[in-house]
């Protein structure tokens, strides 16, 4: 298992210093990078992602290194996580 900071760098993929794993603008109301809660959580979602819960791996493109989903699928309800799910998958060229 890796530490939390290779897991970090890992998602990441090359953008140190970005507000998330994809850049700095926050595109999930338009054109979603991860599987997130679009919408008043637990009221509303949106389902601008398609995914009412878990998405299928692969379903956004892979950040720089190559990986995909490395943005975990979960909810924070404060201290509590659920349906937490990280599934890496590498494309071999």
């Amino acid at each position: 298992m890796p530490t939390e900071a290779e897991w970090e760098f890992a998602a990441r993929g090359g953008m140190d210093g970005m507000d998330f794993t994809w850049g700095n603008e926050d595109t999930q109301l338009t054109k979603p990078m991860a599987n997130t809660w679009q919408g008043e959580f637990p009221y509303q979602n949106l389902l601008i992602d398609r995914y009412e819960g878990t998405s299928p791996v692969g379903s956004f493109e892979p950040n720089g290194y190559g990986l995909f989903d490395m943005v975990p699928q979960m909810i924070d309800t404060g201290m509590t996580h659920i349906g937490f799910r990280c599934i890496v998958r590498t494309t071999i060229k």
